[in-house]
């Protein structure tokens, strides 16, 4: 029984060395999202911009089919607060019933918002937002 006691904290404190030692890894922002029209119905096919209004970068891509929308991962040498601009623009036509209207939006990154996903030895600061656009016909 005195064995398993003495393996028992033996494990615990080879536990707790490993966690506390763990190092700070690159920061990760998510920003993810889905696009309907008024009916609640997915649209897909359509272009999305995000840009970094902080590091004056951008990003553009199309939108998944269905209920995936959009997902993106930005990753960064640590936390940085910013402000990431997201547009879309319906550029398929009439393909999702008609012709949709532009939408954006600001998602505020703060310094405040990260957690921390760790990766074996690696604590990575982590922030995920998500945001949902309802677009209107223009025609």
């Amino acid at each position: 029984m005195k064995k398993i006691r003495t393996f028992v904290f033996f494990i615990f404190i080879a536990n707790l060395l490993f966690v506390s030692c763990k190092e700070k890894g690159y920061a990760i922002i998510n920003i993810k999202g889905s696009i309907s029209n008024s009916q609640g119905q997915y649209l897909d096919s359509l272009m999305i911009t995000a840009t970094n209004l902080t590091t004056k970068t951008s990003d553009s891509f199309l939108s998944g089919t269905g209920k995936e929308g959009f997902d993106r991962t930005y990753i960064f040498e640590k936390e940085i607060a910013c402000n990431y601009l997201i547009q879309v623009e319906d550029i398929d036509g009439e393909r999702n019933g008609g012709f949709y209207q532009e939408q954006s939006t600001t998602v505020t990154i703060r310094i405040s918002d990260y957690g921390y996903r760790n990766d074996l030895l690696v604590q990575h600061p982590y922030v995920s937002k998500e945001v949902n656009f309802v677009l209107d016909k223009k025609y």
